[in-house]
């Protein structure tokens, strides 16, 4: 009769292939995400359309006054702002609830950043979230973005222009 041994790996070898199927598991095999970042509260990430929950960023065609009086466009601005926060990061979006055009009102964050606490913290924004006040708070004081000058909120420049503010909330 033959005796079968079989040879307990030593505790090194459990650990190395432990580490090697681990990081084999990292390593994601999916396509590049494709970001297109509409405005300054909007992206869209593949066919989803994301508006950042928490906060509201100046309209594209929107213009602001800096201090010294002249005008800015700081809608753009806050465009390249989110824009740059994203740059080549992997963009995560938590919905949290659908607005009445099919967007997706979601957390989103770009390497871990939360992009409206950002948005908010660089002054490109408004906090309509509680949770982000003291985040407006902080660059209206250091007197960033549009807390610079004068402004229209991104609610009622969208009244005041209907065609050219997609959204009314």
């Amino acid at each position: 009769m033959r005796k079968l041994t079989r040879t307990i790996p030593s505790a090194t070898a459990m650990v190395f292939a432990t580490l090697v199927f681990f990081v084999a598991g990292c390593v994601s095999t999916a396509a590049p995400q494709t970001v297109q970042i509409t405005d300054g509260d909007t992206i869209v990430l593949g066919k989803n359309t994301y508006r950042l929950w928490g906060m509201d960023a100046p309209e594209l065609a929107q213009v602001c006054t800096r201090k010294n009086g002249k005008l800015w466009a700081c809608g753009k601005t806050a465009q390249r702002e989110l824009s740059a926060l994203i740059a080549d990061k992997p963009v995560q979006c938590h919905p949290i609830a659908t607005d009445v055009y099919h967007r997706k009102i979601a957390k989103c964050y770009a390497g871990g950043t939360d992009l409206a606490q950002a948005m908010i913290e660089s002054g490109h924004a408004i906090a309509l979230a509680t949770a982000y006040q003291k985040h407006e708070s902080t660059a209206r004081n250091a007197k960033r973005g549009i807390w610079q000058g004068k402004f229209t909120t991104p609610r009622d420049w969208r009244a005041n222009h209907p065609k050219r503010g997609l959204r009314d909330e």
